[in-house]
């Protein structure tokens, strides 16, 4: 019965079913290589994302670094002063009051 509707494809002329066919196998072609081509664009598209994520990666590290090297600098001055006010404060005690310039030099530090 379904095929009583496609009656009149009895009709076409032979030739057409090759030219049909090779319609079909370019159109398929066409598709692939429209397919591949936008693959390509995606692909590279992607390849400069990741080269622009990759070297703002690069300079977060290297900001990260230095703003650590820099934290061990403080960090270590700051132990340097904490040593000289703890020596100033030991020498207050000793044999004589500070000076007053002294005093003033520990009143800062601290």
């Amino acid at each position: 019965m379904i095929w009583a509707g496609l009656a009149f494809l009895r009709r076409v002329p032979e030739w057409v079913w090759p030219v049909l066919a090779g319609a079909l196998l370019l159109g398929s072609v066409w598709l692939a290589t429209v397919q591949r081509d936008a693959a390509r664009a995606e692909r590279d598209e992607w390849k400069a994302k990741h080269a622009i994520v990759t070297a703002r990666l690069d300079q977060v590290e290297e900001s990260d670094r230095v703003h650590r090297g820099h934290l061990a600098r403080v960090e270590a001055e700051a132990a340097r002063w904490r040593q000289i006010a703890e020596d100033l404060e030991a020498m207050e005690g000793a044999d004589a009051p500070l000076s007053p310039y002294l005093r003033s030099v520990l009143d800062r530090v601290r």
